[in-house]
């Protein structure tokens, strides 16, 4: 009999975990949070720095991506990039001298110092806003500049205050990137940055007439530049939709870029006519081709937004599956996640638990797992998530 139930335990386990991996398209279940380890709040290094009472006064971001098992974190209100290895030792710390106590745990770092594993690299950091790493170990750090170094665009009636700061993979900064390569014309606000799997380094920027695109090469010199005008947005056959663009994301696959959108619709007034509100009505991924400047398909990407609120795009896979996020509805302390490939079909559905959170930030990697960044009310963690494991082929 004890073996008789020892085997019936077995088999329900078998078919527990078989029922999780579930089939392609299929499966819906929660995946719990692997805490790879936390972070106090604070100044010092190794620390981080975040006011709930005022974050919302100020521009800082805060940014997290996981390459070669490296997790790399953009504190801007510290004005510091920080990299932890899995286990959450500080390994590399480059911080602003100004607004940081001197580190007592990691060594300066010098050209000649061939031995030290934790250095800590002086530079005098603007407002951090963004990174990219590339396999080799560079990052590409958003650097916004000071008021009296940036210029005006007498064009699109903007300032183009920000660069892209090289950093090699033992920390030293190397020179910066602007709109025509290195040492080049600054960017406009920059809204996001990439890497691709071809390693092209991709900058997202935004002005209050357009989204402008730069794709540069492995060597930094610039592929493709675009420019998607805000008054020529794809629209619907359908009158009174106003089409607003969320996201930009580049291929990991193709010479095209993926534009997020969604529509409102105008609600006006029966007697009057006029406009008394808007509503959401439905989202889409378009196609946009890099070589032709044109778009060439889309998908959508409503789902249940009209009823339990619109999924958010964070990123993409190797194969490029679309990653869309929202605060979870159906079970509380989780967020809601769909993969759905570039043909729109959905290849997953889960939920990531979280417990309670004032803050996310999420990340895919380029190994198609999550990463994030977890705000709680004492400390903040480092959560990873084996999304990867939902997408065997």
């Amino acid at each position: 009999m004890r073996i008789h139930n020892l085997s019936i335990l077995f088999l329900g386990c078998v078919l527990f975990f078989l029922s999780l991996l579930g089939c392609e398209g299929k499966g819906e279940f929660a995946l719990d949070e692997n805490v790879l380890f936390q972070l106090h709040f604070g100044r010092l290094e190794g620390q981080f720095a975040y006011n709930m009472v005022e974050k919302d006064l100020y521009e800082f971001r805060n940014r997290i991506l996981m390459q070669n098992g490296f997790i790399h974190l953009v504190n801007g209100e510290s004005f510091k990039v920080m990299v932890f290895d899995s286990f959450g030792d500080l390994i590399r710390l480059l911080y602003h001298p100004d607004k940081n106590p001197y580190p007592l745990l990691l060594l300066p770092y010098k050209k000649d110092t061939q031995l030290a594993t934790r250095t800590a690299i002086r530079y005098n950091l603007g407002n951090v806003t963004g990174i990219a790493v590339r396999n080799d170990g560079m990052q590409f750090i958003v650097n916004q500049l000071a008021p009296e170094e940036a210029l005006f665009d007498e064009e699109n009636k903007g300032f183009l205050g920000y660069v892209v700061l090289r950093s090699s993979p033992r920390g030293e900064i190397i020179d910066s990137l602007g709109q025509e390569g290195i040492e080049g014309t600054p960017f406009p606000y920059i809204e996001s940055i990439w890497v691709t799997r071809s390693e092209d380094l991709v900058i997202v920027c935004k002005t209050v007439q357009a989204w402008l695109v730069y794709m540069f090469d492995k060597e930094s010199k610039l592929k493709y530049q675009v420019f998607i005008s805000l008054d020529q947005l794809p629209i619907f056959q359908k009158e009174g939709l106003l089409p607003v663009l969320e996201k930009i994301i580049p291929s990991n696959t193709m010479p095209v870029l993926y534009v997020k959108m969604y529509y409102l619709q105008e609600i006006l007034d029966k007697d009057t006519k006029e406009r008394s509100g808007i509503r959401y009505e439905s989202s889409r991924i378009y196609t946009l081709d890099l070589k032709h400047s044109q778009y060439t398909s889309f998908i959508d990407v409503s789902f249940d937004a009209k009823k339990n609120g619109e999924y958010e795009l964070i990123g993409i896979s190797q194969k490029d599956d679309f990653f869309l996020v929202r605060t979870g509805k159906s079970l509380q302390g989780a967020i809601d996640l769909i993969i759905v490939n570039n043909k729109g079909k959905v290849m997953r559905k889960n939920s990531l638990i979280t417990g309670k959170i004032f803050e996310r930030i999420l990340n895919v990697n380029s190994d198609d797992s999550i990463i994030a960044l977890l705000i709680r009310e004492e400390y903040a963690d480092i959560v990873w998530w084996r999304t990867d494991k939902l997408l065997h082929r």
